[in-house]
């Protein structure tokens, strides 16, 4: 399973609520915050078990009501207490994509699609200090050596969002869009808190 979290702080706005944002259960791809792992399977989802205990118990997702049709992975996390409340989606891959065309093509018709659903996003791309890594086909390079970033932020009232460029490797790109749901995501993070201080 693809390592998920974006290296330096995350800069967030709040944003009003989307007329489209008709539910505060409402999640992407056709799925429902809070919803059990029951539930899901219930729905002909299939789960299946990843390792790593970081964000609770967490599945790979197969047979989503509703997907990007390059969206290669789609992984659930229900913490301890059996509540999805983290999704992450990943792309295909980008092969020899060393000046990223393909996946900023992509990451831009994604970007104006959350805009239009959550409003304007907050910028936290960076560039290069390195002028090595500035040229232009070392982008996807720069990308895996992290002396690049490409990625913007959403916060509504009921989710933040993130959506980020990686690398698979030097030449290979792909999408990487996290979703959390605010409410609980903090109970999440109170219980894990809860849990190493009693492993202390």
């Amino acid at each position: 399973m693809r390592q998920f979290i974006l290296a330096g702080a995350l800069l967030y706005q709040v944003l009003p609520t989307s007329a489209q944002e008709s539910s505060i259960n409402n999640a992407p791809f056709g799925l429902h915050w809070s919803a059990t792992k029951e539930e899901i399977e219930k729905a002909q989802i299939t789960l299946t078990p990843q390792k790593g205990d970081a964000f609770g118990a967490t599945f790979r997702a197969s047979g989503l009501p509703k997907v990007l049709a390059d969206t290669e992975n789609v992984y659930l996390s229900f913490g301890y207490d059996n509540k999805l409340w983290r999704i992450v989606a990943t792309s295909k891959t980008w092969h020899n994509d060393k000046n990223g065309s393909q996946s900023l093509d992509r990451f831009n018709k994604l970007s104006g699609l959350l805009e239009e659903r959550y409003g304007k996003g907050v910028e936290i791309s960076s560039t290069p200090l390195n002028k090595y890594m500035q040229e232009t086909d070392k982008f996807s390079y720069s990308i895996y050596s992290n002396d690049r970033v490409q990625a913007k932020n959403w916060l509504t009232p009921t989710a933040s969002i993130q959506l980020g460029i990686r690398a698979a490797n030097m030449n290979d790109l792909y999408y990487l869009m996290i979703y959390e749901n605010r409410k609980l995501g903090d109970a999440f993070s109170r219980a894990k808190s809860s849990k190493e201080k009693d492993a202390l």
